[in-house]
């Protein structure tokens, strides 16, 4: 391994192994595997049914279920005897990414034994059904997911895409005590004691939660606050426009109709000038780094504590994302672009040596400002966490 590089802000660290630049090239392979065999072992999953598509993957029984087996591609049980689904991410050591196909018949009448609304559940993800005994198998669950934690651009980041059988109107779930319609293609993703995110890649479908109702057309994605326990905690924010470069690599090849992610909804000038962006405190800000995953070679080496904090200067012009970088005494790269997908949110992606970085900084308060950082080095992935806390 070679040395390990401390840019603040723009490249906190990159690791340079070899094995890492081999596991980057069968990132894409293992993605492209593991669809192509899920397809193939999935193809008669039927109605209130799971499927193991790919390693690794597992279910754990409801009690007084009937014997099932569980842990070959191709096994199908009863979504009903089934607790809980746990599968593992995108792992290039191991050559596994978990990924699961259900079909469950939610609110579709009885009537349409061939219609059914389709799950693939991919990566770090954990699925509880919540369904009451008078309704289907997961017309109620819980879920969390990994977030950013693609480790190549072939590979979507953990979560849950849903498809409803066309022409068979909208169909009813509820996703973490957080009511859901759809009528459409869907991206889930959720962190308790977060968010859950659900982005609309075609169609349109709503999310209620603490007696608000947001509209998802296409191309747009609502947030629910959850609680520490997953639950939804709070009304939902949106719609707001998603980044369409983040939802490409979507296993969209898996969903029964054929479809397209569609083009990010552009925000109405009403929107932007709604007066929810906030104004950073000009001032002195302190940057930490509260949490660190490896992913890889990295999975070793990778802690918080090998980051030290840095301090940046916010002067009294208009904020301005790259400026408030450089204030860390870097300059930025030149490649840099930075997009402003919705108020108070700025998306920075950059090359350094090569290799690509992405800040996603999200402005919580005047004082406070929430970052995730990710990069590939190689094929070593790391996320990170970040705070950026206004000191005075």
């Amino acid at each position: 391994m070679k040395t390990i590089r401390y840019w603040p802000l723009y490249v906190l660290m990159i690791f340079c192994v070899s094995a890492a630049a081999v596991s980057a090239a069968d990132c894409p392979t293992i993605v492209k595997t593991a669809l192509d065999a899920t397809d193939l072992a999935c193809a008669e999953t039927g109605r209130n049914q799971a499927c193991y598509g790919n390693i690794n993957l597992s279910a754990e029984a409801v009690d007084d279920a009937p014997a099932f087996t569980f842990t070959e591609p191709g096994d199908l049980v009863q979504i009903a005897s089934v607790k809980n689904f746990v599968l593992s991410p995108l792992d290039t050591d191991e050559d596994a990414w978990g990924v699961a196909l259900m079909k469950i018949q939610a609110n579709l009448p009885e009537t349409l034994p061939g219609q059914n609304v389709t799950l693939i559940l991919f990566g770090d993800v954990e699925v509880t059904n919540a369904a009451e005994e008078e309704q289907t198998p997961l017309q109620a669950f819980y879920f969390k997911s990994g977030l950013n934690d693609a480790p190549c651009e072939q590979a979507p980041s953990s979560g849950i895409l849903i498809q409803t059988p066309e022409g068979q109107g909208k169909i009813n779930l509820t996703v973490n005590e957080a009511q859901i319609t759809l009528g459409s293609s869907a991206y889930f993703q959720a962190q308790p004691g977060g968010e859950m995110t659900v982005s609309v890649v075609e169609g349109e479908g709503t999310v209620t939660s603490d007696g608000v109702t947001v509209t998802i057309p296409a191309g747009s994605r609502a947030r629910v606050p959850l609680d520490a326990n997953g639950a939804a905690d709070g009304e939902p924010v949106g719609p707001e426009p998603y980044v369409e470069a983040e939802l490409v690599a979507l296993p969209l090849s898996l969903l029964p109709e054929g479809i397209i992610v569609a083009p990010a909804l552009e925000a109405t000038p009403e929107a932007t000038a709604s007066g929810d962006a906030i104004a950073p405190l000009p001032g002195s800000w302190t940057y930490t780094v509260t949490e660190a995953v490896g992913t890889g070679e990295c999975a070793a080496y990778v802690t918080a504590g090998i980051f030290p904090s840095i301090s940046l200067t916010l002067g009294d012009a208009p904020f301005d994302i790259v400026t408030f970088m450089n204030s860390s005494g870097q300059t930025a790269p030149g490649d840099i672009v930075v997009e402003n997908p919705e108020p108070n949110r700025f998306i920075a992606t950059m090359t350094v040596e090569g290799q690509p970085l992405t800040y996603d900084f999200t402005i919580v308060s005047e004082t406070e400002i929430s970052v995730v950082g990710q990069t590939d080095a190689g094929g070593c992935g790391i996320t990170l966490n970040i705070s950026i806390i206004h000191n005075g």
